[in-house]
């Protein structure tokens, strides 16, 4: 499954919720916009050659990016980062009714999708190679 879909999903619950769920349909709409990000990125990076080690390939994504020493590129881990913590306090922290603020979560979005491959297509050849070697190894060390 691609990205777009879960953001497809976000948005409609965002613009449709159900009054009775509001606070469940909101929840949602964050995991969502967290995995649209999240699967667009980590399948871009396995389009790189990276490979990911499952139950810390969240951690890899947003860590390996903030690793390349790329400014653009540590900015995006940034905001992966940003957006599983969001995701988390969605998912976990139920006791307390949430505020979340769907502009803030969305620009994060917009700030990775397609933000990563228009960065990474302006690195030249030899800035791609040194940013994926640091990269990769992030990754393995996570």
């Amino acid at each position: 499954m691609q990205g777009e879909g879960f953001f497809a999903v976000a948005d409609y619950l965002l613009k449709n919720p159900p009054p009775k769920w509001q606070e469940a349909s909101d929840r949602t709409a964050v995991s969502r916009i967290y995995y649209a990000a999240f699967i667009y990125s980590r399948d871009l990076m396995e389009k790189w050659g990276c490979q990911f080690t499952d139950g810390v390939v969240h951690a890899q994504v947003a860590e390996g990016l903030k690793a390349s020493d790329q400014s653009e590129l540590v900015r995006i881990g940034c905001k992966i980062a940003n957006l599983h913590g969001e995701r988390k306090r969605a998912d976990y922290q139920t006791k307390t009714v949430q505020g979340f603020s769907f502009d803030k979560i969305k620009q994060l979005y917009e700030d990775v999708v397609p933000e990563l491959q228009r960065r990474w297509e302006h690195l030249n050849g030899r800035q791609r190679s040194e940013a994926l070697a640091k990269i990769r190894a992030r990754i393995e060390s996570v």
